[in-house]
């Protein structure tokens, strides 16, 4: 190959443009690509602690129920069960549970007496009563929760009309 030909100087000239707009070509299709994978990894992030944050909400709902059974259970004991070992460990258990699930984020809604809120209060009805104003919670037939702060059950309460 003779470089002193200037019909091959400019033959290896045009190949070597060729190549350069080659070169650009995958270079940037290999940052889009690049890019995609950034983006595609932090969408999957999101959904993944979407996905996490529906099953924990899901599976508190689950044990509230049967958080709910117990506490009516204890609320409904025969006074003479009262003192029972088994049933004040059964209980504590309980207790215990609930102070757990408190650790991790959740946390009570406070509805007895309080003024309705519909953000975190359910009226399932109304009852009369001249002690109390209108629109007060008078009674609460099933506990609300919150979850890390945000609503994850409303209390349903019945309201003074």
């Amino acid at each position: 190959m003779n470089n002193d030909n200037p019909k091959e100087q400019e033959g290896i000239q045009i190949k070597l443009e060729e190549y350069a707009k080659l070169r650009d070509e995958y270079l940037a299709g290999w940052q889009r690509c690049k890019a995609d994978f950034i983006n595609f990894q932090k969408d999957e992030a999101e959904r993944t602690a979407w996905l996490k944050k529906r099953l924990d909400r899901d599976w508190l709902l689950k044990i509230l129920a049967f958080y709910d059974d117990l506490e009516l259970a204890q609320n409904h004991l025969p006074d003479n069960l009262q003192d029972n070992e088994w049933i004040k460990a059964n209980f504590m258990i309980y207790a215990k549970f609930l102070e757990e699930l408190k650790k991790d984020g959740l946390e009570e809604i406070k509805a007895l007496g309080e003024d309705f809120n519909p953000e975190f209060h359910e009226a399932i009805g109304e009852t009369d009563s001249k002690e109390r104003e209108p629109g007060t919670v008078a009674e609460v037939v099933q506990k609300g929760y919150l979850l890390n702060r945000e609503l994850l059950r409303p209390a349903k309460v019945k309201i003074i009309k």
